[in-house]
C-alpha cells in the first residue's frame, strides 16, 4: 500500500525551548535537594550544638536550619553551573525523533545513548502531554505506548514541535503502513 507521505523524514524539535526547560528542571531539582539536605545538616548540628550548650532552641534550630538552606542552595546553584546548564545543551542537541518507511525512530542520550526502532504495529496509542513546567517553557510531550510490557511500553517525547499536528500525521501514517 502506498500514501501520500514521504518514506523517511524528521520530526521537528523545538530545541531552544526544550533545552531552556531542561536547564530549568535540573535547576530546580538540584535546589529542592540542596535546600532539603542543607536544612536537614542546619537542624542535626542545631540540635547537637543546643543539646551541648543549651542554647535558647527557638532561636538556635531555624536559624541553622537558615544557614543550612543558604549553603544546599548555594552548592546546588555551584554545582548546576557546573554540570547541569551543559549537560542540558549536549541533551537537546543529541535528540533525533524521525519517520523511517514504517518504523519511528528517535535517539537520546548523552552518556547512555538510547537508539530506538518501532515498528508502527507495535504502536498502539499516541497523544499529547504538557506538564506545568513544560507550559511555562512553551513546549508539548509526544507519548507513544507500545505492546511491550514493563517500563519500556510508555516512550515520552519532550520538545515535539507542533504536538498535536505531528500525533495527527503519525496516526495516519500508522494506520497506511501498519501492515507493510
Amino acid at each position: 500500500m502506498t500514501d501520500s507521505y514521504p518514506e523517511s523524514f524528521p520530526i521537528e524539535i523545538e530545541r531552544e525551548k526544550l533545552c531552556r526547560y531542561w536547564r530549568l528542571e535540573a535547576l530546580l531539582t538540584l535546589l529542592f535537594f540542596g535546600a532539603f539536605f542543607g536544612t536537614q545538616f542546619g537542624l542535626v548540628s542545631a540540635t547537637n550544638r543546643h543539646a551541648m550548650m543549651e542554647l535558647d532552641s527557638w532561636i538556635t534550630i531555624p536559624l541553622r536550619m537558615g544557614i543550612g538552606l543558604l549553603i544546599g542552595s548555594t552548592i546546588a546553584v555551584v554545582i548546576y553551573g557546573i554540570v547541569g546548564h551543559y549537560l542540558s545543551r549536549l541533551r537537546v542537541n543529541r535528540l533525533e525523533v524521525s519517520v523511517e518507511k514504517q518504523y519511528f525512530r528517535f535517539s537520546e542520550g548523552v552518556f547512555v545513548r538510547s537508539d530506538r526502532k518501532l515498528h508502527f504495529r507495535s504502536i498502539v496509542d499516541y497523544s499529547c502531554f504538557s506538564g506545568p513546567l513544560m507550559r511555562f517553557c512553551g513546549i508539548e510531550g509526544l507519548m507513544l505506548t507500545t505492546t511491550a510490557g514493563g517500563r519500556y511500553s510508555t516512550i515520552r517525547l519532550k520538545g515535539i514541535k507542533n504536538a498535536l499536528k505531528i500525533r495527527d500525521l503519525l496516526s495516519v501514517i500508522d494506520a497506511q503502513r501498519e501492515n507493510s
